[in-house]
């Protein structure tokens, strides 16, 4: 997995010019096919890269995407979270630093005129997360654009359960990738 440039130190675009290097590099490679993957920021790397790249991958997989910079779409109301809507904006603020990123597809993702163009997709989302709300937003319009989207819900679970081994989803959610990625044509 890449690495990318992260704020404060970076503001944006260099995470986004480091997943555009990263994923043409890759594409120099041998291989047959492409997946692009990520989890939070990460998500709205990946995301960003399959709406530059229309064709380029065969998939994507979108984990608890962070892709509303206005924070609009986020679940306030949630009680239970390790991810406070105070912390997300925090972020935002340390990622833009003021940059207009309207250019950025993947940060406007909810606003795009199509997101017909966008390879099969799996969004896996937390139950117990601010972003779960975001994540179904945007299944729905892949979903309305056509593009065929399975989402996953894991119950009991916070924001950043994925690449953790204190809970009992983070398993399932990597069988369920590999489920799907054994599912591409």
């Amino acid at each position: 997995m890449p690495d990318y440039r992260r704020s404060p130190e970076h503001a944006w675009p260099a995470a986004d010019e480091d997943s555009v290097d990263a994923a043409d590099w890759l594409v120099g490679q041998d291989f047959d096919q492409f997946v692009v993957v990520g989890d939070s920021a990460g998500a709205a790397l990946a995301l960003g890269e399959a709406l530059r790249s229309p064709g380029r991958y065969a998939a994507q997989m979108l984990v608890y995407p962070f892709v509303d910079p206005s924070c609009a779409s986020y679940d306030a109301e949630l009680a239970v979270s390790d991810l406070p809507m105070a912390r997300c904006e925090m972020f935002w603020r340390l990622y833009l630093q003021g940059a207009d990123a309207s250019a950025d597809p993947a940060l406007g993702v909810l606003d795009c005129e199509s997101l017909a163009d966008l390879p099969l997709t799996l969004v896996q989302l937390a139950e117990h997360d601010v972003l779960t709300s975001t994540g179904r937003l945007l299944a729905e319009r892949l979903r309305a654009d056509g593009v065929p989207t399975e989402v996953a819900l894991f119950p009991g679970v916070q924001h950043g359960f994925w690449r953790k081994t204190d809970n009992d989803q983070a398993e399932p959610a990597l069988a369920g990738i590999a489920t799907f990625l054994a599912g591409l044509p």
